[in-house]
């Protein structure tokens, strides 16, 4: 960018050559600025350039004309930099901090613009600028030095920033466009003739940050009819207002301590003047230029200071001007920090100066006043309830004893601000002095009495309001948060703490803070709601309840479940149904547990969040009375135990045996074995291993059996035992001795054996084979090795068959038959049968 502005201004300056030809012996334009050396000459927009060295504009333009841009990089504007040079307008950039004396003395600018990054100006930086209408001055400026204004008779308007300390004499001397100025509390020092002949300046603000007016700042300003000075004033120089004005009257500050001479000297329109007690310097003819003269408009005065000038001795004998009483004096006093007033006779007044443990403090007595009156500072004598003003900020309490007093009434005022009010400690309590008045800066009251006495802003001390309640928030099983906003009333005294109260139970927590905040509630009851109230209390006692907060659970354990249903389903088991879940207590349930009483068996369901749960208990103790209990467990812990109905197993049926018999066939080999009972399932027989149905043989009959053993040895005596079981498997056992018959020859006969047959086989046509074979043999023997088993039918679901032996063992079919419950081996080796049931 800024090459092409070196080009532009190249192209500008050729141009310039070309229309306008310059004399041989003119000076041309050297070397353009260039940001690298720092140095070099800028055209300026309509003719002529100006010079730059070491990035500070220096003295050495040519005529230049319409607009000077200086370049950005330039810190400074140099001495002389554009004196005299007919620029009507400046682009001053960022980088410049100084503008040097006379840099634009005498210059056509219309209106200048100085950068925040300027901190300073040269003395007579713009004077005689009589084109210049407006500035803006930067944040950066300290100071408005000597005559920077000077002369700029149509300067309108300029805006003092609050960076500006001090304005330097002849600062804006003559410049008569003016209308009005403000001196921000920032400035402490307007010099000399500063505003001299400013004539159309008819309102003047002056800060209250300025301490010294000096000689003829404002003089001349005959248009002057509005006159604010400020609050630290202490010095007003000679000549300082001098001149006609149009002021009607002058508000002196109290810290004003000299008025030089003729400083208001000149026509004037004022009616009244009170100097202020602290004067000590009236200068010569500081009013008027006489005593009459200064009659025709003054209706009352008060000086107490040495520095009078003569001609205003003779004022106390005119009879239209009423001189004040004059203040007593103050010296410090035997306590630590004290002060004494001391009345000659006359004084009735005194005014204590405020120090760092005082406030500024006037007594004006209507009767006699003491010879003394001692002031010091005090506690509050009263307790924080019985304060009607405000404590914070520690106002200062002062105790007031006269040496003596008649009884008269006392004016009393104290320093305060505008809202305060004057408090006297009298009979035991704080009374306000009434009527109430407030004038430089204190508040006063009348009393006839003395005691302590307080200027402080009236609210009386009350109980805080009632905080706002936030929001509530569980944090555990019995502990809970609870946020609140402080107040918007105190009550007028410090809040000392705040205190959460829970519902249900009252439980109560308190902080120690003064504040906005959270308060940590312990010892709530897990898995309950609560809502919470706030109170506050300050030294007078608590505030109301906030409204409740919002309703917060604490964490716990599961509820007990509810509607536990057991019902049995036999002889060892029983069905246990959960209808209605427990509630989480905040924490998702993870498991339910079932129990059963007696024996403890139990089964653990891990699970979320089930509407439905039941489980059959099996292996339980038959015809026995149970119950079931059921918990539910989360993260915190196992809830309480809820327990079902009553139920009983069912009882288990044994076999019974009733009898047992045997009747010999005859032969003395064998004969009819016959028994009967109820609820046989299964029966074992033991007797000879050459008998049939032979040892260690079940068979499957419910009620009785009538089949024949044989193999038996005639004339010999037997034991058998037949043990009954039932299907639960429990029964009976009977023993049975007899003895065979001798032996007999029947065998021989076809007849008999045809019987025989018809009555000891089992399956269809085996008698007529069986029979068929005799016819063929002389002598029939039967099958020493048969057996049947017996399998719990209503459990079957598989049966094997395998042989010890290979090719030892075959059974009715290629694969095991199962009828009616039996398997059926028909070879002599022993087999094993295998099966599987369910249940």
């Amino acid at each position: 960018m800024r090459k092409t502005l070196h080009v532009l201004a190249t192209l500008s300056i050729l141009a310039s050559s070309i229309l306008f030809a310059q004399p041989a012996s003119a000076v041309t334009i050297g070397p353009l600025y260039s940001i690298e050396t720092r140095s070099g000459d800028v055209a300026c927009t309509t003719s002529g350039w100006f010079s730059i060295s070491n990035n500070v504009v220096f003295p050495n333009s040519n005529n230049c004309r319409g607009t000077a841009d200086i370049p950005l990089g330039v810190t400074g504007i140099g001495y002389r930099a554009f004196y005299e040079v007919p620029l009507s307008e400046v682009t001053i950039p960022s980088s410049v901090t100084s503008i040097g004396e006379t840099a634009f003395e005498f210059s056509a600018l219309a209106s200048i613009t100085i950068p925040n990054t300027v901190t300073s100006i040269g003395n007579a930086a713009f004077r005689s600028s009589a084109a210049l209408t407006s500035v803006i001055l930067g944040s950066g400026i300290t100071a408005i030095p000597y005559g920077a204004f000077q002369s700029a008779s149509n300067l309108t308007s300029i805006t003092i920033p609050n960076s500006v300390l001090s304005i330097g004499g002849n600062a804006f001397y003559g410049a008569s466009s003016l209308t009005s100025i403000t001196i921000p509390d920032s400035v402490t020092t307007i010099g000399g003739n500063a505003f001299r002949q400013a004539t159309a300046l008819h309102t003047v603000v002056i800060g209250n940050g300025v301490t010294t007016i000096e000689g003829g700042a404002f003089s001349g300003l005959s248009s002057l009819s509005n006159l604010s000075i400020g609050s630290s004033v202490a010095v007003i120089g000679d000549y300082a207002f001098t001149g006609p004005n149009r002021l009607t009257s002058i508000t002196f500050p109290d810290t004003l301590t000299s008025i030089g001479e003729r400083a208001f000297k000149g026509p004037s329109l004022l009616t009244s003047i009170t100097l202020p007690s602290r004067l000590t310097r009236l200068g010569d003819f500081a009013f008027g230029d006489s005593a009459n003269e200064l009659n025709t408009y003054l209706s009352s005065y008060r000086f107490c200071g040495t520095g009078m000038h003569p001609n205003y001795l003779s004022w106390a004998s005119l009879g239209s001007i009423t001189r004040t009483s004059c203040p007593a004096t103050i010296t410090p006093g035997d306590l630590p920090n004290s002060k004494v007033a001391t009345f000659t006779s006359g004084i009735t007044v005194a005014e204590i100066p405020v120090s760092s443990t005082l406030p500024a403090i006037k007594l004006d007595f209507t009767g006699t006043a003491p010879s003394s009156v001692t002031i010091s500072r005090t506690t509050n004598p009263a307790s924080p309830s019985a304060t009607p003003f405000m404590t914070s900020g520690s106002p200062q309490i002062v105790d007031i004893t006269p040496s003596s007093h008649d009884g008269s009434d006392v004016r009393i005022c104290l320093d305060g601000n505008s809202d305060d009010h004057l408090y006297h400690y009298t009979g035991g309590q704080w009374v306000e002095l009434l009527p109430r008045t407030y004038e430089n800066n204190q508040v006063c009251g009348i009393t006839n009495s003395f005691s302590p006495f307080v200027a402080a802003p009236v609210s009386p001390l009350t109980l805080p309001g009632a905080p706002t309640i936030g929001t509530a928030t569980a944090t555990g099983t019995t502990t809970a948060s609870v946020d609140f906003t402080a107040p918007a009333s105190d009550g007028g005294t410090t809040i000392l703490s705040y205190t959460a109260t829970s519902t249900p139970g009252g439980i109560t927590a308190t902080v120690t803070q003064s504040g906005s905040g959270t308060i940590s509630v312990t010892g709530l009851n897990p898995s309950t709601s609560y809502t919470f109230t706030v109170t506050a209390l300050n030294a007078i006692g608590d505030s109301v309840a906030s409204s409740a907060s919002n309703s917060t659970s604490t964490v716990g354990v599961p509820s007990a479940p509810t509607s536990l249903v057991a019902t049995s389903t036999g002889k060892r088991s029983a069905l246990v149904k959960l209808i209605n879940n427990a509630s989480n207590g905040g924490s998702n349930i993870t498991s339910y547990t079932f129990t059963a009483s007696p024996g403890g068996l139990l089964r653990t369901f891990t699970i979320g969040s089930p509407t439905n749960l039941e489980y059959e208990f099996l292996n339980l103790e038959p015809s026995t009375t149970y119950t079931f209990s059921v918990t539910a467990a989360n993260s915190i812990g196992t809830s309480v135990a809820t327990t079902s109905n009553s139920i009983k197993t069912d009882v288990l049926v044994p076999a019974t045996l009733s009898t047992i018999t045997f009747t010999d066939d005859g032969t003395g080999t064998g004969g009819k074995l016959t028994w009967t009972g109820r609820y046989i399932d299964a029966v074992l027989y033991m007797g000879p291993a050459a008998s049939y149905p032979g040892p260690f043989t079940f068979g499957a009959f419910s009620t009785s059996w009538n089949g024949s053993i044989r193999n038996l040895t005639p004339d010999t005596e037997y034991t058998i035992s037949i043990y009954a079981i039932s299907v639960d498997g429990i029964g009976e056992s009977k023993t049975l001795t007899f003895k065979t018959g001798a032996k007999s020859n029947l065998f021989i006969d076809l007849a008999y054996w045809s019987t025989w047959l018809a009555n000891n086989t089992f399956t269809p046509n085996e008698s007529a084979g069986l029979l068929g074979l005799l016819s063929k043999f002389n002598l029939i023997e039967t099958s020493t090795h048969r057996a049947y088993i017996k399998v719990p039918t209503s459990r079957v679901s598989k049966v094997e068959v395998k042989s010890l032996t290979p090719n030892s063992c075959s059974v009715v079919s290629a694969t095991a038959k199962v009828d009616a419950g039996l398997v059926k081996a028909l070879t002599k080796d022993t087999c094993t049968i295998s099966y599987t049931v369910s249940g």
